[in-house]
């Protein structure tokens, strides 16, 4: 399994990626995984954004601008990123069509336009190339919200649309918030460790039933499960 997940990548840069670093080593399988910040980040696109020359990350010119220290504190301290996403919503986002993070419904729906076409485009890129194509929705801590539900709606079909398998990872959250588990960081829209152990576990049930890898021994998912959700409880 090779992990091309960088953060802040959204759906224009992971085509990019995908296109120029990842079919290169002819993946037999590729997961595409959309969150809700895709919205906004695609709202803001690429000429927003710079690659970060050490690690490779995506980081907005404002964030650039902070030096190498700032940087390392935008990376690793969430009261940091806090206090700067607050500075720049309101010195560099004066109205509200200039707040990527707040969208009339006319906005997302053109973002949205421009999501399914780069999804097009990745759908294209696999089938030239003859590689299996998964979509996977990983929700945010409002994963209950209208517009979540927007977003799996757009989702869905598109991949229906398409002949493409499709993974809601709502529900297994659910099944594993619901049994004490913490999910995500406390401060964060993120999931936390014990959240992408349950986004795993659902991806690898989802592609045993698509017949897109191996079956696993039947009580594989369950001790793993049984032992994340455990050790959490006991934090």
């Amino acid at each position: 399994v090779l992990n091309f997940g960088i953060p802040r990548y959204f759906p224009v840069a992971e085509k990019l990626l995908l296109e120029h670093y990842v079919l290169p080593y002819d993946p037999d399988l590729v997961v595409v995984a959309f969150t809700p910040n895709d919205v906004a980040e695609t709202k803001l696109g690429v000429d927003a954004v710079t690659p970060d020359p050490e690690h490779g990350y995506l980081r907005t010119k404002e964030a650039d601008s902070l030096g190498s220290l700032g940087a390392f504190l935008f990376r690793n301290s969430l009261s940091f990123r806090a206090i700067w996403i607050y500075f720049v919503r309101n010195l560099f986002w004066k109205g509200p069509h200039e707040n990527p993070y707040s969208l009339t419904q006319k906005e997302r729906d053109e973002v949205w336009e421009e999501i399914l076409s780069v999804y097009d485009d990745i759908s294209e890129l696999t089938k030239n190339t003859q590689k299996a194509l998964l979509l996977m929705y990983i929700p945010s801590r409002t994963a209950f919200s209208s517009r979540a539900e927007q977003d799996i709606d757009h989702l869905r079909s598109w991949a229906d649309k398409n002949g493409v398998p499709f993974l809601n990872t709502r529900k297994a959250l659910q099944e594993v918030d619901d049994s004490g588990a913490s999910l995500y960081w406390r401060k964060d829209q993120h999931c936390n460790e014990a959240g992408y152990r349950a986004v795993g576990e659902a991806l690898a049930t989802k592609l045993i039933e698509a017949n897109l890898i191996p079956t696993l021994p039947a009580d594989y998912l369950e001790k793993g499960r049984q032992k994340s959700t455990g050790a959490l409880i006991e934090q």
